[in-house]
C-alpha cells in the first residue's frame, strides 16, 4: 500500500536574513519499510505462491579528503561517498525489477537533498562531513508492486586514510508479487548514460517539478 503524506517544509532560501518560508508539499511514500538481514551471505528461499523473493545489497563507501587536496570552493566537506542499492554477490544486476531508486539525503543538502536515480547503476556519489540516515525509496518495474523504503545509515571513514573504505552494507530481501514481470538485463553496450533527477517541490502546485543534472555536480 502507498499513501500520499503531506510534509510542511520550512526554509529561508531566497528570502532575507532572519526570514523563514514556509512551503507545503505531498510526497509518495511507501507504507511500510523493510527490514534488513542479518548477512549478505544468508540463505534466500523463494517465497511462496503469492510472492517471489529477490535480495538487493544497500551500502555505501567513503573516502577522506585531506585539506591541502580539497577543492578551494569545497574545503568544509571532509569526505567523498556514495551510496548504492546493487544485487547481492552472485547476481548485481537488479535492473529485471528495479525501475528506479529515490534517495532522500539531509535537509542541509537543499535544494538538491531528494534525488531519483533512473538508470543504472542505482548509486548517488556526494561531498560531505557528516553522518545522517538516508532514507531510500525503491520503485519497481512491475507496478503491481509498490515502492517500498529502507533506511540506510551513511557511515564516513573515521581512519583518515585517504583510500576508499566501505562504511556500512545491509541485505533486504524484497517479496514481489508472484506475477511479477521481469524485463530483460540491458547488454552493458547498450546502457544510456545515467541521469539523475533532483525532485524539487513547488510550493504553488504541491507537485514534483524534475530538474535534470549530471552526475557529477557538487552540492554547495
Amino acid at each position: 500500500m502507498v499513501k500520499a503524506t503531506r510534509v510542511s517544509i520550512t526554509s529561508d532560501q531566497n528570502n532575507s536574513p532572519g526570514t523563514l518560508q514556509q512551503r507545503e508539499v505531498t510526497t509518495i511514500s511507501a507504507a511500510f519499510t523493510i527490514p534488513a538481514c542479518s548477512s549478505v551471505f544468508d540463505p534466500i528461499d523463494h517465497g511462496s505462491r503469492f510472492y517471489v523473493k529477490r535480495r538487493i545489497v544497500v551500502g555505501n563507501v567513503s573516502k577522506w579528503i585531506a585539506s591541502e587536496k580539497r577543492d578551494p570552493n569545497l574545503q568544509k566537506y571532509t569526505h567523498k561517498w556514495m551510496v548504492y542499492v546493487a544485487g547481492p554477490p552472485h547476481d548485481l544486476n537488479v535492473t529485471p525489477f528495479i525501475r528506479k531508486v529515490r534517495f532522500y539525503l539531509h535537509p542541509s543538502y537543499k535544494p538538491h537533498d531528494i534525488v531519483d536515480v533512473i538508470d543504472p547503476p542505482f548509486q548517488l556519489t556526494r561531498y560531505g562531513w557528516g553522518e545522517f540516515p538516508i532514507r531510500i525509496q525503491i520503485f519497481f518495474v512491475d507496478k503491481r508492486n509498490k515502492p517500498v523504503d529502507v533506511i540506510h545509515a551513511l557511515k564516513l571513514d573515521d581512519t583518515h586514510s585517504g583510500k576508499q573504505r566501505l562504511g556500512d552494507e545491509h541485505a533486504f530481501d524484497l517479496e514481489l508479487d508472484r506475477n511479477t514481470e521481469f524485463i530483460a538485463p540491458v547488454p552493458e553496450n547498450n546502457k544510456r548514460k545515467r541521469k539523475l533527477n533532483i525532485v524539487q517541490e513547488s510550493p504553488q502546485q504541491f507537485v514534483p517539478n524534475k530538474k535534470q543534472i549530471s552526475n557529477d555536480q557538487k552540492q554547495s
